[in-house]
């Protein structure tokens, strides 16, 4: 599976970046808050609803990171912005990936983020900028990640080819100990990960693939891939790798 991943140009799919996040200061007052590896706190999905429409996951935790991944039934249009009711700052992770002939019609996927959460969140909504329908969005919240600058890493992957077996997410380089990593592969027919997967997983409605790994333990490379249950079809995939806060 890494192998498919890292020879993009032998027709695995196109690779559209790998890049280093914010350089934050390490153990920084707003990093002090934890000296062991990130946990994982919930993880709720909810499927075909219309932009703007609220969602309730379980109350959230102060100082932790909420992470949120998101398909949209659409090519061309994005994601306008994502809030909670306590008012912490949703930003995008710059992880933007697009198939235009996934199975299930065109589709672009975001991920965000809040770090350094008020905690007390019971409402998150999601809004369009042209109004397209969203066909998921996941929450994933970690407790003990970086409370500033905590991306490290983000990989996406647009108009990957159909294949008959295996839907290989693109691998991600972690260059922190205890990194959280989240994905989403976007397709349909996905079955289990593959066999030694370390991370977790998540369908949502839509038949996308949704995986979680905390923590990374020992930076390096990470690769979420899933077994087809058929042809998975054309797909695209977002990864993100989040710093652990530092002591």
């Amino acid at each position: 599976m890494i192998a498919c991943a890292l020879a993009v140009a032998a027709g695995c799919g196109r690779l559209h970046f790998d890049r280093s996040g914010d350089a934050g200061a390490v153990g920084d007052a707003a990093n002090d808050g934890a000296a062991s590896p990130p946990s994982f706190v919930q993880l709720i999905g909810w499927s075909n609803y219309a932009s703007g429409t609220p969602q309730h996951p379980a109350t959230t935790t102060t100082r932790d990171v909420l992470i949120v991944l998101i398909d949209i039934n659409s090519n061309t249009d994005h994601i306008a912005s994502v809030v909670d009711d306590v008012g912490d700052d949703f930003v995008s992770a710059g992880a933007s990936s697009t198939s235009t002939m996934n199975p299930g019609g065109a589709v672009v996927s975001e991920i965000w983020y809040a770090a350094g959460t008020r905690g007390g969140a019971t409402a998150i909504t999601v809004t369009t900028a042209a109004g397209a329908a969203l066909w998921d969005t996941t929450l994933i919240e970690f407790a003990g990640v970086a409370q500033v600058s905590p991306l490290d890493r983000v990989v996406t992957l647009d108009n990957a080819p159909d294949s008959t077996t295996t839907s290989n997410t693109p691998a991600i380089t972690t260059t922190q100990p205890d990194d959280v990593i989240a994905v989403i592969n976007s397709t349909t027919f996905l079955g289990n990960l593959v066999a030694g997967s370390p991370f977790a997983s998540y369908e949502t409605g839509a038949n996308d693939g949704i995986a979680y790994l905390g923590p990374a333990t020992t930076p390096g490379m990470y690769e979420a891939d899933w077994d087809c249950t058929m042809a998975c079809g054309e797909y695209n995939a977002s990864v993100v790798a989040f710093k652990a806060a530092q002591p």
